[in-house]
């Protein structure tokens, strides 16, 4: 798990309802078993960090966008705001 917001390697950032944190800890297990590095909030970005910096820094980074699609997702507007923030760049 990577506890740093330093990330120098390409990566797949998860945009994901944190209601659904359960499947995403699964997927992102995935992906680094198979050798793909993923960002996530909860394991990049540290306690008392700017969130929304920290955000908008692994988004400005990142390789790859994954949209986890669900029932939760439907409602999150920092969804929506990550997605469009990763299209922009």
């Amino acid at each position: 798990m990577i506890k740093t917001t330093e990330i120098t390697n390409p990566y797949v950032f998860i945009s994901y309802s944190r209601l659904d944190k359960a499947f995403v800890g699964r997927l992102a297990d995935s992906f680094r078993v198979a050798g793909v590095q993923t960002w996530t909030d909860l394991e990049n970005i540290a306690p008392g960090s700017n969130w929304q910096d920290e955000i908008e820094r692994g988004l400005m980074n990142a390789s790859v966008l994954i949209y986890v699609a669900s029932k939760n997702s439907v409602s999150s507007k920092w969804m929506e705001t990550e997605l469009m923030e990763f299209l922009r760049d």
